[in-house]
């Protein structure tokens, strides 16, 4: 994404000022964006900002009023990271319910707790259990 943002910003400013309607996040912040964005991928100072102007430059969220321009490679690629981190955070989450599921029965375990979800789940294996 480093590269598509070193050769392509010029790309990008150019498509966002000429192709999008004038009163979108992109368009209107563009100039801010870039000086974000070269703080974050060429100076390596990763911040939230940076993050949340990504969002803003996705290709998925253009409406381009000139049909006939290819979307940046930035774009494409702010999409496909985009992407990525919701795949991720979504991966994180899953781990963590997982995780805290797992502390939380052995929790109860070694206190010998019992919820009473655990008293009907108990019920339940002993109505349909064989013998």
């Amino acid at each position: 994404m480093v590269e598509a943002w070193n050769e392509g910003r010029e790309e990008y400013a150019h498509f966002v000022t000429t192709c999008l309607k004038k009163n979108v996040k992109p368009c209107i912040h563009v100039v801010k964006h870039s000086e974000i964005l070269d703080k974050t991928l060429t100076d390596g100072e990763v911040s939230p900002a940076g993050l949340e102007v990504l969002e803003d430059m996705r290709a998925s969220i253009f409406n381009p009023t000139k049909e006939d321009v290819p979307i940046p490679v930035f774009a494409l690629e702010a999409d496909s990271f985009c992407e990525l981190l919701r795949q991720f955070g979504r991966a994180v989450r899953v781990d963590c319910v997982g995780y805290l599921e797992e502390k939380i029965e052995k929790w109860k375990r070694e206190r010998g707790l019992l919820s009473f979800d655990d008293l009907l789940s108990q019920t339940a294996q002993a109505v349909t259990s064989e013998g």
